[in-house]
């Protein structure tokens, strides 16, 4: 399992980016994915095993999250199971 942050500047309050391309949702959001990304019609997320958490954007513009990618099926069900797992290094 890997966990990253995920953080984001210039967002504007419809969570298009102010400098680049993409967006991101700003009202705060949890995903998951289950093999071939979190099954959303027209998404084109990451396929695997992952749970994402993002926060609301701030006044500032900011939008930060985390995500937790699992290396397999496996691990995935086995924190699913548990509720609980440590990080590796």
């Amino acid at each position: 399992m890997k966990i990253e942050s995920i953080d984001y500047e210039g967002v504007r309050k419809d969570g298009l980016f102010k400098h680049e391309e993409g967006s991101v949702c700003t009202k705060g959001l949890v995903r998951m994915g289950r093999g071939d990304g979190c099954g959303l019609k027209g998404c084109r997320c990451s396929p695997g095993y992952w749970i994402t958490i993002m926060l609301p954007r701030t006044q500032k513009g900011e939008v930060h999250g985390i995500r937790v990618v699992f290396k397999d099926k496996r691990e995935f069900e086995r924190f699913m199971r548990d509720g609980e797992i440590e990080g590796s290094k």
